[in-house]
């Protein structure tokens, strides 16, 4: 949990060690409906959940499917939010997570074709497009490109470069500078391994670390 959602990360014990599926959330029945017809008019393939499906995300409809990537997508409607149940953090917190109507934060994953996979966001309703052109040891040159769904800057971003995961990495955001410094400390008193250290990125202006997980992803 970070906020009144039922639940915002779910860990699988599977082996799997990877990314398991990304939720998108849309707001109602009607629009659910209409963007799974969407997709089978664009050649995707879908499958409408059961009810015992969407009970196990804690939501009223859920449909699954994949990006160009083979990154398993679930779009759903209806989330479970207990406005009376009020979140409590693992450890103290000076602020809290930033959530609300910007969802869980954002995530870069792995594809195999770029321009395949800006089609698949854009047919979703995300906006964006390459924000870095980034050179590579081989002497070619990746390109990142950046898609945003609601207010955050971006949702989601993905760019054609060798990958063992499909999951690069994952972005957690606080309301207080504080929280943030706080968690760099822990990371280095914990002897946690830091892949890049705190830094203003360019396009967002976020002040941020990128720490290594036990799964060979980073959190950030």
């Amino acid at each position: 949990r970070m906020d009144y959602w039922h639940h915002r990360i779910v860990v699988h014990h599977n082996g799997q060690d990877d990314l398991e599926y990304l939720g998108w959330r849309v707001a109602r029945k009607p629009e659910f409906e209409a963007l799974g017809q969407k997709l089978i008019d664009a050649g995707f393939k879908i499958r409408i959940c059961d009810k015992v499906e969407a009970q196990e995300r804690m939501v009223l409809g859920l449909m699954k499917t994949e990006d160009p990537g083979g990154n398993p997508t679930e779009i759903f409607w209806g989330p479970r939010i207990d406005m009376s149940n009020p979140f409590h953090p693992g450890r103290p917190l000076h602020g809290k997570f930033v959530t609300g109507d910007q969802g869980l934060g954002h995530c870069i994953v792995r594809q195999t074709d770029v321009a395949e996979a800006h089609k698949f966001y854009s047919l979703l309703g995300f906006r964006g497009d390459v924000e870095y052109r980034i050179p590579l040891p081989n002497g070619m040159t990746a390109e990142l490109s950046f898609m945003h769904c609601n207010a955050r800057d971006h949702s989601i971003a993905f760019g054609a470069m060798p990958a063992a995961k499909r999951l690069n990495h994952l972005m957690l955001e606080y309301t207080h500078m504080e929280d943030l410094g706080y968690t760099h400390q822990q990371f280095v008193k914990n002897e946690i391994d830091i892949a890049l250290q705190l830094g203003i990125h360019a396009n967002d202006k976020a002040l941020t670390f990128y720490g290594a997980t036990p799964s060979g992803w980073l959190i950030e």
